[in-house]
């Protein structure tokens, strides 16, 4: 998460157009921890069926698939 912070950060700084959403992560221990719900998303299982479903082998085309209005 730190990482993904840090190229919001370097993102903005150089004006481009990209959005990161950060999310806040509390460590309870070295095998757990609480993530941050964020809303609209979809878990990586959740992509991976609609991949299997749809027969979209790679997820470089599931993006292109299902985003592709939002170019």
């Amino acid at each position: 998460m730190q990482l993904i912070n840090q190229f919001d950060s370097i993102f903005k700084r150089e004006g481009i157009d990209l959005f990161l959403r950060p999310y806040e992560v509390i460590s309870l221990g070295p095998d757990s921890g609480i993530l941050e719900m964020v809303v609209d998303t979809s878990s990586m299982g959740r992509i991976l069926k609609n991949m299997l479903r749809e027969r979209i082998p790679t997820l470089k085309q599931f993006f292109k698939f299902y985003f592709k209005s939002r170019h």
